[in-house]
């Protein structure tokens, strides 16, 4: 038995030789053949396992590298959304932040406008003509403004000249007046003199 055995373990260490090299002696169809032929089933099989091991713990690996794989890009999936999406409200809020500025920014600014405007016009309303509007930006406003002072400077300008105008009528008017009391007195002389030319003849 110990014979066979250490006989077996020969076969099993050279058993590629059997299968590689023909032997003349293992091609009949005996006992020795049918072993050889176990023996090469056997080292098949043994060979195909040691594959399906291999091939299994290549499997195993692939899959546990794969998995890994998709848990990171899972992961950077994850995060890159996250960023996205604080990135996202982070700009959600900035722009708020700035539409609000630019809120509080415009109605100040046309509260100032319209409260410099209108006192200039009730001012100029209430006769006041030596009104200014002190809103000196470059913008509608300020063009409104411009206008207002404008139309103050025409208005003080207008009644200046009607102001000339009347003191030159008034000198005129009184230099009539003058020339009217003279010349009735020149008819008023005539007459008397008529009168006493009558009289005295």
């Amino acid at each position: 038995m110990a014979r066979w055995s250490r006989w077996l373990a020969r076969c099993d260490a050279y058993g590629s030789t059997f299968r590689t090299e023909p032997n003349i002696l293992l091609d009949g169809k005996g006992t020795l053949a049918r072993y050889a032929g176990w023996l090469a089933e056997k080292q098949r099989k043994r060979r195909l396992q040691e594959v399906q091991e291999q091939l299994r713990g290549q499997v195993g690996q692939l899959i546990q590298a794969a998995e890994q794989d998709a848990r990171a890009q899972l992961i950077q999936a994850r995060a890159t959304y996250q960023g996205g999406f604080q990135r996202l409200l982070l700009l959600a809020a900035l722009s708020l932040g700035i539409a609000l500025s630019m809120d509080f920014w415009l109605s100040r600014t046309m509260r100032q406008a319209l409260s410099a405007v209108s006192g200039a016009l009730n001012r100029l309303v209430e006769g006041d003509l030596r009104v200014q509007c002190d809103y000196r930006r470059n913008d509608e406003f300020g063009r409104v403004a411009q206008d207002v002072n404008r139309v103050a400077s025409n208005l003080r300008d207008a009644l200046a000249q009607l102001g000339r105008t009347s003191a030159e009528q008034g000198r005129i008017a009184h230099c009539n007046a003058g020339s009217c009391a003279e010349v009735r007195q020149a008819e008023m002389v005539g007459e008397q003199q008529a009168l006493c030319g009558r009289y005295l003849t």
